[in-house]
């Protein structure tokens, strides 16, 4: 679990360099909190949801770079 909080802490860090104000205090908690509340969200839907959530994160990840192979960057 401290492993998952970890993450969830390094999210918002991430999220604060280009929103400020999730930098720190209880704007921050509150990102971290969200953050746990949709992952239970997306556990408590199913298998089902949580493959169609993985395969959305995927391809969002996988469309830029295919424009820059398909771009010749």
């Amino acid at each position: 679990m401290l492993g998952v909080a970890g993450v969830a802490a390094a999210a918002a860090d991430a999220l604060g360099t280009t929103i400020t104000a999730l930098a720190g205090g209880p704007v921050r908690s509150l990102a971290i909190i969200g953050w746990f509340a949709a992952l239970a969200l997306i556990n408590l839907r199913g298998v089902g949801f949580a493959a169609g959530v993985v395969a959305l994160v995927t391809s969002i990840k996988l469309i830029p770079l295919a424009l820059f192979v398909e771009v010749g960057i």
